[in-house]
């Protein structure tokens, strides 16, 4: 059922609290409804956040109401709307959501990211509460939801896996061709580093030769080069 407003009410919402107000508003009206029993409200927005339309979608018992995806989607998507905000009461006054709301609004998001129109908050309110409400969105609730896989649909969860797969390998191959240029990097240097020392023993050989040839003894020899008594009687 589509509840009438004025233009005038047809303002922006912004956050949990502008939305709680406008249904303050609703509930205030001559025709208010039954709160012993759980309603379910559906406010659909435009891509400025205007109100399009609010329609009570479901009324149950005092414990339940029905969650019909069909039922919630089919005005908003009529009036293209691009974003919704569910709201429904508790009528014992508990605000913490249950598995079952839990549950509806994680299908509702995934029903949502389907025909591009985006669930953002989930008001749970209450008549014995009146000056209080529970919001999915400012509790983080919906960020939680948001990341959940159990309403994604198989195709889409094997092509999320296999872009995830993909960016893995691709990540592993750069991981590997850096550790080769890395590698081979470091066998040059060593490489370089090693023909430097061997020069530079072969220098050290020369000079040993000709002081051994001059008659300078292996110690003075030895102080002198650097080099050990073996490497100086070898030369020998």
């Amino acid at each position: 059922m589509l509840i009438y407003l004025s233009n005038q009410e047809k303002i922006a919402i912004h956050d949990a609290v502008d939305a709680y107000n406008v249904m303050l508003k609703v509930l205030e009206r001559d025709d208010k409804p039954d709160l012993s029993k759980e309603h379910l409200w559906v406010i659909a927005l435009s891509i400025r956040n205007l109100i399009v339309n609010i329609e009570l979608v479901s009324v149950g018992s005092a414990y339940f109401t029905s969650v019909d995806p069909k039922e919630i989607m089919s005005f908003p998507s009529q009036k293209k709307a691009a974003s919704i905000i569910m709201i429904h009461n508790h009528p014992f006054g508990e605000m913490e959501p249950s598995e079952y709301d839990l549950d509806a609004t994680d299908r509702m998001i995934q029903v949502g990211r389907i025909l591009d129109i985006h669930v953002i908050d989930h008001l749970i309110i209450s008549e014995r509460k009146y000056h209080g409400y529970y919001s999915f969105a400012d509790y983080r609730v919906m960020d939680r939801l948001r990341k959940s896989i159990k309403y994604i649909p198989s195709f889409e969860l094997k092509e999320q896996f296999e872009k995830k797969f993909d960016y893995v390998q691709k990540q592993f191959q750069k991981e590997l061709k850096l550790t080769k240029k890395q590698s081979k990097e470091k066998g040059i240097l060593i490489g370089q580093e090693k023909g430097k020392i061997e020069g530079e023993k072969e220098k050290a050989l020369s000079i040993a030769k000709a002081m051994l040839k001059d008659g300078f003894q292996i110690d003075k020899v030895m102080l002198f080069t650097g080099l050990s008594k073996s490497d100086i009687q070898d030369i020998r």
